[in-house]
């Protein structure tokens, strides 16, 4: 002999299923992981970005105190594209001296991408 039970008599409630706000939340989830990941775009290794960051090891490697080295926030008036993969960087760090002061050095250099993440630099000038 079986025996009915309605809803709520054994303690249980049964929850109909959303399955219209599931699918909205999926599907705003996957809209949102789509933009971010198209919004990452690699830079390319030849760009003035890297032109940047690569003058400042090669200025680093000059300096008397390298660790004490703080360079400015990247900026597109710091350098020059000549095309080719070859940039002009103007720019400063400042960095402790032999006796220990921090002095502002401005430098100036060329550097140019070889393809496979290789850079080399030319001119390198640095001055107070």
């Amino acid at each position: 002999m079986e025996k009915e039970y309605k809803s709520g008599e054994l303690g249980i409630e049964s929850k109909p299923i959303k399955t219209k706000g599931c699918l909205i939340s999926l599907g705003l989830f996957i809209f949102f992981v789509v933009l971010v990941s198209s919004c990452a775009k690699p830079e390319p290794e030849d760009s003035a970005l890297n032109a940047y960051l690569i003058s400042q090891e090669f200025v680093s490697d000059q300096l008397k105190s390298p660790s004490t080295a703080k360079f400015p926030p990247y900026s597109e008036s710091f350098i020059t594209d000549w095309g080719k993969g070859k940039y002009v960087v103007n720019a400063y760090v400042d960095a402790q001296n032999l006796f220990g002061a921090v002095i502002r050095n401005n430098y100036r250099i060329t550097v140019t991408c070889t393809g496979d993440k290789n850079w080399i630099s030319e001119n390198l000038r640095i001055w107070q």
